[in-house]
């Protein structure tokens, strides 16, 4: 096992050229995506920590502890910058809640503008048109002002809103959607599309050819990967047993592979 002074080093490899060999600033060159500041914040103060276990001055060289000290530096001011700014769109966001809160068309408004594209791809991907996406997002979105006083500040505002327009979507499917209990012991293959031709196609495409799926199959592959719930909780949402919903994913797997082979 290499000792944490080894685990230390390769970290120093890893984040110098981050930040000390790239003159951009961090939340620039950092490749990462963030959903949410607060979490840029804890990635930021990760990195500190790591570079706060680098003590040992037998294993630094004078120029690794100078860059180390650059690195240092550029993380505090970044993290203020980003803390100050954190605070500044809390309370725009809060502004916004008690606007909704109290009734105002004008906040329901620029809440819906400002999640109406974030929580579009939910809708969309269990239903069979725009239309139908469309309808159950202003659905969900009458639940979410109606709703808006059970709020309590827990958790991000984003996460509670996508619940809601979450479980608006499954109650769609639940409705329109024929989903049959499988009675049989069918075992069909539990097939995966290689590697090698998942690189030659496109995201877009992929999600198209999810899109053709039947509804059933389409609903239980989009639960189970994309919105990550276990067959039991696939099971209580479409009111089917678990080998019914572990039998549409396969099954569903095995549709896709046959599309996408298509697609390359």
């Amino acid at each position: 096992m290499q000792s944490e002074i080894e685990q230390n080093m390769q970290s120093i490899h890893l984040y110098k050229h981050i930040l000390v060999n790239n003159k951009a600033s961090i939340g620039c060159c950092i490749p990462i995506k963030m959903g949410h500041l607060e979490s840029f914040v804890v990635y930021i103060r990760k990195i500190s920590k790591i570079i706060g276990l680098i003590t040992n001055p037998l294993y630094l060289t004078r120029n690794v502890k100078y860059r180390i000290t650059n690195m240092e530096l550029a993380l505090q001011h970044k993290l203020k910058l980003l803390e100050s700014t954190i605070d500044i769109e809390q309370k725009k966001e809060q502004s916004l809640i008690e606007g909704v809160k109290s009734g105002s068309r004008a906040a329901q408004k620029k809440l819906y503008q400002k999640y109406f594209g974030k929580m579009s791809g939910v809708a969309l991907r269990y239903t069979r048109s725009k239309e139908d996406a469309y309808e159950v997002l202003n659905d969900a979105f009458m639940q979410v002002f109606k709703s808006m006083d059970n709020y309590r500040g827990e958790g991000q505002l984003s996460g509670w809103i996508y619940r809601i327009v979450q479980n608006t979507a499954f109650g769609y499917a639940r409705k329109n959607y024929k989903i049959k209990e499988v009675k049989a012991e069918l075992k069909p293959t539990d097939a995966t599309v290689s590697n090698d031709a998942l690189s030659n196609i496109g995201l877009t495409v992929i999600y198209d050819n999810i899109q053709k799926l039947p509804d059933a199959q389409r609903t239980v592959l989009s639960m189970y990967i994309l919105d990550g719930l276990k067959h039991r909780e696939i099971a209580e949402q479409l009111s089917i047993s678990v080998g019914t919903s572990k039998w549409y994913l396969s099954t569903a797997r095995t549709q896709l592979q046959e599309l996408l082979k298509r697609a390359q």
